[in-house]
């Protein structure tokens, strides 16, 4: 094990959990895209939403840090 950490431990945990959230993400996204190509309306503006909270999860932002 090591000495312990604080911040580095806090790194680490942030970084997993921002890659299980991607992980989620992609999988909803991927499911998402198929109702929308099926003309399902709601399922459309979810996908643009999706889109979105990918671009700042591959950025390394949070989806909570909202950017205009």
């Amino acid at each position: 094990m090591g000495p312990v950490d604080p911040v580095r431990d806090h790194d680490v945990i942030t970084s997993e959990l921002a890659l299980a959230d991607l992980a989620v993400v992609e999988r909803r996204l991927d499911k998402t895209r198929k109702s929308a190509r099926a003309g399902d309306k709601e399922a459309q503006l979810e996908l643009v939403l999706l889109e979105r909270v990918v671009a700042e999860l591959d950025a390394g932002r949070g989806a909570r840090e909202r950017r205009e």
